[in-house]
């Protein structure tokens, strides 16, 4: 049976229809039909004002109809994009939690008796490295320190930092102990000799805690030296740490290493394309500058100190030719004196703040006083401010302290591209091409040759990076 009005199915002998409420005409008659022809005219009158309450009811129920199909789609599109999102981050989970099991299971299979040996041999470094990071760590929470109320806190990073450095060396100790006490092989003399260098190198880093600042340099440095020998013996040629030490292996394996990096670099020149840039200054030359505006600078109170700043700089650009260009320098340290008091007055009144601004100001000035030796009219110029150098500057000390000093050649690399990309000279602005990987080598040299030595290695190691840099630094064509 269908509706006579929306003509939808209904059951059979309904009276009315269950979608649009009309009546339904029954054997001929009306629901409300009872007899004669009264009730036609009645039932006339019913169905021409029920039909305009059907055509009324008819639009309303297909309007709830086409929305709840509307809503139905709309839900079901929901579930499936819902259950397909939280499948996707099940997945997810589910790989994170596997890698998270992989680096577990990895971590512990780094965990081997070869590792904690070279460990030991490595953790031997750690009095100076600790003495490096001690550098940094001042300059950046020395100043922090001051800042009324939070101060406390940037006060005490500097101790937990030299404490988990002393939890290290107690760790070197540990491994080489294991390594004596559980295999018979290495209980040898030079075994034991590497135990005693890993006890005097926590005894150096709980001297710099406790403030015996001599005691804790002195075995430094011995740790130092014979950290040398001992990752030579255990790391680069892989004798163990009972094998007994031999100066010229030493040597050897370290320069194997070396021609093996040469190598990789020569595959990998920075430099292919540019004209040749070189320094070509001597160590012998810087040191006796060095000397001589030490004694000058003593003598006068600092007050000649500008003047020796301006005769190491004119040596050192003298020395630099870009791109086969020589570069000169006609700065002189009356000129700088002037800019040189009202810096250091500017520094006292802001408590030491305008130091940070200084290195701008003194780059600014010896660019204004430098150009090509064949074209003395045409001056350089060095548009980078002082904020964007502090940034650097912080970020630095950030990237050294983070790595405990291993980061340092990633930091020069990024400060000295800053400074490069901002310097010009005439009308060529210039760029430096070098990376970080390629100064890593470099700066290994000078910091163990410079160790060794006590520091008298500084000045050569200086001209060897100057010639790194200059070697990379081009006119940015």
């Amino acid at each position: 049976m269908y509706c006579i009005h929306c003509g939808k199915e209904i059951a059979e002998g309904s009276k009315f229809c269950t979608y649009c409420g009309g009546a339904q005409n029954i054997g001929g008659n009306t629901a409300n039909n009872t007899d004669g022809n009264s009730s036609n005219d009645s039932s006339s009158n019913d169905n021409s004002k029920g039909g305009m309450f059907d055509n009324l009811g008819e639009k309303i129920n297909s309007t709830i109809e086409d929305t709840a199909k509307e809503f139905e789609g709309e839900f079901k599109n929901f579930e499936q994009s819902a259950s397909k999102t939280f499948e996707g981050a099940a997945g997810k989970f589910e790989q994170a939690a596997g890698a998270a099991g992989d680096m577990k299971k990895n971590w512990r299979d780094y965990m081997t008796p070869d590792n904690y040996e070279k460990f030991a041999a490595f953790a031997l470094l750690l009095p100076f490295m600790m003495g490096m990071v001690n550098i940094f760590i001042s300059r950046i929470f020395g100043l922090l320190s001051l800042i009324p109320g939070v101060g406390v806190i940037f006060g005490i990073v500097p101790l937990l930092v030299k404490i988990l450095f002393l939890v290290c060396t107690g760790a070197g100790i540990a491994a080489s102990a294991y390594q004596i006490v559980t295999y018979k092989n290495k209980q040898a003399t030079w075994a034991y000799v590497t135990l005693a260098g890993n006890v005097l190198a926590f005894i150096s880093c709980l001297g710099s805690i406790a403030g015996w600042h001599g005691v804790s340099f002195f075995l430094g440095l011995l740790c130092f030296i014979f950290a040398i020998d001992a990752i030579s013996r255990v790391v680069l040629q892989n004798k163990g740490m009972e094998s007994a030490p031999s100066f010229s292996e030493d040597m050897h394996a370290y320069r194997e290493k070396y021609d093996q990096y040469k190598e990789y670099q020569d595959k990998n020149d920075e430099n292919k394309g540019y004209p040749e840039s070189y320094f070509d200054g001597e160590g012998t030359t810087l040191l006796g500058l060095i000397i001589l505006s030490a004694l000058v600078s003593m003598v006068t109170c600092g007050i000649a100190a500008p003047w020796m700043i301006c005769k190491v700089t004119k040596w050192k650009l003298q020395h630099t030719v870009i791109d086969g260009r020589r570069l000169d320098f006609d700065g002189d340290g009356a000129t700088l004196l002037g800019n040189w008091i009202l810096w250091e007055v500017l520094t006292v009144i802001t408590c030491g703040i305008y130091s940070f601004f200084v290195f701008v100001a003194l780059k600014k000035w010896e660019l204004k006083h430098t150009f090509y030796a064949d074209d003395p009219s045409n001056r350089g110029i060095f548009d980078g401010n002082s904020l964007q150098f502090l940034g650097y500057g912080i970020l630095e000390d950030v990237i050294i302290l983070l790595t405990c000093g291993l980061g340092t050649p990633w930091a020069i690399t990024m400060v000295q591209r800053w400074l490069v990309r901002h310097s010009v000279i005439g009308e060529d602005r210039l760029k430096f091409v070098g990376t970080a990987l390629g100064l890593l080598g470099q700066f290994l040299i000078i910091w163990l040759l410079t160790c060794v030595t006590c520091g008298i290695y500084y000045p050569w190691g200086v001209v060897r990076m100057n010639k790194y840099l200059t070697s990379h630094t081009h006119v940015d064509r």
